[in-house]
């Protein structure tokens, strides 16, 4: 299924990874907005935050870690649904417990990574 031009935000240290998700998203119709830098990505959100749907963090960057970023995005927005992606073993209570819609672990494969956001987007706008 077609996204309907909702908006991500994408944040990941990793370039390659970045682009990626972002190549993956925009093929299903998803405008996507990208960052390497936690910081700036708040900073971005903070600047955006009515127009985004989605918030895709990787777990591990410099300076604030997935979780940390995460938080700080909600306690901005408490409803923004937020993705945490991570090439680690991550126990899934963790995610929820933060207040998370999910985790996928790297590589990201396609159709489960399509399906999580459509899912985490369809269940916020319920």
């Amino acid at each position: 299924m077609k996204a309907n031009g909702e908006k991500i935000l994408v944040v990941d240290d990793d370039i390659q990874s970045t682009e990626i998700m972002r190549c993956i998203l925009e093929n299903y119709g998803y405008q996507v907005i990208t960052n390497n830098h936690p910081g700036n990505a708040l900073k971005k959100y903070q600047e955006a935050k009515n127009d985004i749907n989605l918030v895709i963090a990787d777990y591990q960057m410099p300076i604030m870690d997935g979780l940390d970023f995460a938080s700080a995005i909600l306690s901005i927005n408490p409803d923004i649904p937020i993705i945490l992606v991570t090439s680690k073993f991550f126990d899934s209570k963790i995610i929820f417990e933060a207040g998370l819609k999910g985790y996928l672990k790297k590589p990201i494969s396609t159709q489960p990574f399509i399906d999580l956001c459509q899912r985490a987007i369809l269940d916020h706008s319920i």
